[in-house]
């Protein structure tokens, strides 16, 4: 059992910090008093901890441009000993907080067309937000839960401005994605869509955190190839919806025998980062198939 005197971090791991900005990051949690250092799992990203109380502690750091889109993690260390792991997240999206007073689709929470709203899932309840859309240009509505260790099981509904639900416009846990959900849409007329989000059972509570990302940007749900040898670096494409425009990466794999895996972000020429897909990594030499064989 983690001694009572550990520090503990509690808030949930939703909100995120815009790569090359200079982040202010409160979270909440127990034993936080006089913290000695922050350890990060983002190379580069050096957080140092201000703590006025053992239950807030504020995370300072200026996120370097070069900043990889995804989850990252955070611990914080006291005297005492060291909190648990909690997600951060780095994205090239503004963050808008949840009000937490918009319960149907007349009273939705208007949001900027592209955002990532964090917020938390209620017990028994759904969340509504209505953002604007463009005639013709595909828009991508994703919730990040299960990604970042939260229990939510999300699933959205996309309904017009007018609240009528859009034929098939449903997600729930899609192929890729851990359990989250995600939904890419052209819409025919310019004007407002509207998205719910909630639990797929109907749970909720101060641990169901939520990232809900809104915007044109590329979803993929796997990498090809799957893997790269470590040591070695490789050209990686995605699959998935709303890929159009976006060209390979050239991973870098590290020749560390421990890492397993790195994170790699589908992105266009301009618009915001998709969320990251892992490639694994292996000590076997690759090779990928080439047409016709």
């Amino acid at each position: 059992a983690v001694p009572p005197t550990y520090p503990t971090l509690t808030a949930p791991g939703a909100a995120g910090v815009r790569p090359g900005s200079a982040a202010a990051l409160p979270l909440a949690g127990t034993n936080l008093a006089d913290p000695t250092g922050v350890w990060s799992s983002l190379p580069g990203l050096a957080f140092t901890a201000d703590a006025k109380d053992a239950t807030k502690v504020t995370l300072k750091a200026d996120v370097p441009a070069a900043a990889p889109v995804g989850a990252h993690f955070v611990r914080v260390a006291t005297q005492a000993g060291v909190s648990n792991l909690k997600a951060v997240c780095v994205d090239d999206l503004p963050d808008v907080p949840e009000t937490d007073k918009a319960r149907d689709r007349k009273s939705a929470q208007p949001v900027p067309g592209a955002c990532a709203v964090v917020g938390t899932a209620t017990a028994e309840a759904a969340d509504f937000f209505r953002f604007p859309v463009e005639a013709g240009k595909p828009v991508t509505v994703e919730v990040i839960a299960r990604r970042l260790g939260s229990p939510l099981d999300p699933v959205i509904v996309l309904s017009d401005g007018s609240g009528r639900e859009l034929p098939g416009a449903y997600a729930d846990d899609t192929p890729g994605l851990q359990g989250d959900a995600r939904y890419t849409v052209t819409p025919k007329e310019k004007g407002e869509l509207v998205v719910e989000v909630r639990d797929s059972t109907y749970r909720g509570g101060p641990d169901y955190a939520y990232r809900l990302r809104i915007g044109a940007f590329p979803g993929a749900t796997t990498a090809f190839p799957l893997f790269v040898q470590r040591g070695k670096s490789a050209d990686v494409t995605f699959t998935g919806p709303a890929l159009d425009g976006v060209k390979p990466v050239t991973v870098n794999a590290p020749a560390d025998p421990t890492a397993a895996v790195v994170y790699v972000a589908p992105k266009r020429a301009d618009g915001p980062s998709g969320w990251p897909v892992p490639v694994r990594l292996t000590d076997v030499p690759q090779a990928v198939e080439s047409e016709p064989n």
